[in-house]
Order: structure tokens, then sequence, then C-alpha cells
């Protein structure tokens, strides 16, 4: 079965109640009504599809941007049927984002969504045309922001693709944070310290920023 994808609407949510984050799970049109909770942390991981050395251009998703549009995103089930890179003799799941063409890129985001139970443990990396490490953002660099974890950063002219990758050395340990009520939503409830544990399975997502809206659609990018 191919890697599920589809647009990261559900990262706006901040309050992390059951039902809002068991729905960032709902990614076909053949989900339940009500869908289940999404399942608890994975601490190890074996690959059901085999993993390579480098990662592969032909494992990437374009983040495609609709024609005067000024962002857009992609969001990745990352399983162990998902791709996977063998780093120092470990297998690392990974979604490696193209970034479009035919624009001009301010920022970008990238990461892990908050799930009730997990968090992708991520590691954001860029890289140029021919997937050579760029730069590689650690732990110190992501923050909670609304319902991800994630690093935002500024664009530069030689990168071009975007890996979020797991990283074995948070597995074992647990995120810490507070979630505010979204008053936009509706919601009335007080701040929560919640946690959640790192995981090797989970969501991951990627968002480009434009400086101008895009004067073509993903086709052209």
């Amino acid at each position: 079965m191919p890697t599920l994808r589809k647009p990261a609407t559900q990262m706006t949510h901040s309050l992390l109640k059951p039902a809002m984050a068991a729905a960032a799970l709902c990614v076909t049109a053949a989900c339940a009504s009500t869908p289940s909770l999404p399942p608890a942390a994975t601490l190890s991981f074996a690959s059901t599809t085999g993993c390579t050395e480098t990662i592969s251009a032909g494992t990437a998703e374009l983040v495609g941007i609709k024609r005067r549009q000024s962002s857009g995103n992609v969001i990745t089930v990352l399983n162990t049927e998902s791709a996977c890179q063998i780093v120092n003799g470990t297998e690392r799941p990974y979604a490696l984002y193209k970034l479009p063409g035919s624009v001009e890129i301010s920022t970008i985001q990238a990461g892990g969504v908050i799930q009730v139970n997990r968090l992708f443990a991520a590691e954001v990396m860029t890289l140029d045309e021919n997937l050579a490490p760029v730069r590689t953002f650690g732990p110190d660099a992501f923050l909670h922001r609304g319902g991800s974890w994630s690093v935002f950063f500024q664009s530069r002219d030689n990168e071009r693709y975007v890996a979020v990758r797991a990283n074995p050395d948070l597995i074992g340990d647990v995120y810490h944070f507070t979630a505010v009520a979204d008053e936009d939503a509706g919601d009335s409830l007080s701040p929560q310290r919640l946690r959640v544990a790192y995981s090797y399975e989970g969501l991951a997502f990627a968002r480009v920023f434009l400086t101008t809206p895009a004067p073509v659609g993903p086709k052209e990018q």
C-alpha cells in the first residue's frame, strides 16, 4: 500500500481533543464516520519494503501551490511501508518533499503533526537538486506551532528538497507542551498541559510560503 498523503488542514487546531486528533488520520474517502484513536507510539522500526542507503528522488512528493495562492502543504503518513534510509545501521522512515519551481519561496515549515498518543520524532534536512544535504535541523530548532512540532526557516537558492525523517535519538522520550484554546474554532477550555511520546511512525508534513502569489499552478511548478 503506498504512503497516503493529503493537505495538512488538520494542523490549524490547537486544543488536541481526542476526536480532533483522531480525525487527522482520516486521509482517504473510505474513513469511517467515527474514526478510531491513533495507535500508540512505536518505539522500534523494521521496514516491510526495504530501506536504501541514500534518499531516493523517486519518493518525492511535490509541495504544489495553486495558482494565485501564497502557500501549499503536504502531509504524509509514515509507517513500516514508507520509504526509509539506513543511517549508521538504523532504519529511519522519511518523507521527501520537492519544492515548487517557477515561484519565489520565502519560508518553509516542516516537522511532525501532534497526535493524541504520539508525535513523529522528526529531523528535517534540506537537499540540493542532486539530493546532497544542505542543512539539517535537530531538536533544538523545533517549536510547538499549533498542532505541529516543527521548524520554520527561510529558503536558500540551492535548496530543492526537504526531507522529514525519524530521529532515533528522540525515541523513548516524551514531549511536553501546552495546548491553548482556539477561540476562532469555538474552544473555551483553559490551557492544558499535555504530553505525547516520540514515535518512529506518525504524521510528517512540509509547508511552503511564497513571497508573492503563484503565477502558475502545480503542473507548471
